[in-house]
């Protein structure tokens, strides 16, 4: 049973202690999983950056590539006549 001693204003000083820290450590919490979620969306908002820049970065070296052997096939080679 309950403790003689213990005052009723005792008992409900204590239940609002016990609800300000549940409340207290409730909003660590959100906090803690909100920096969580920030932290993730940075890092597939970098991911996809990084991705576009490979991508954007090989489709240059393949342009790239394509635009010297082009060249290299169009140029005209002419060979004179053989001189008698």
């Amino acid at each position: 049973m309950a403790n003689p001693h213990t005052l009723p204003e005792d008992h409900d000083a204590q239940r609002a202690l016990e609800q300000r820290s549940l409340r207290n450590v409730r909003a660590l919490l959100d906090k803690l999983e909100n920096e969580a979620d920030r932290e993730r969306r940075t890092r597939k908002v970098l991911a996809w950056i990084v991705g576009i820049v490979i991508a954007a970065s090989l489709a240059g070296i393949y342009a790239f590539a394509f635009h010297q052997a082009a060249e290299e096939r169009g140029r005209v080679i002419v060979i004179p006549p053989p001189q008698r």
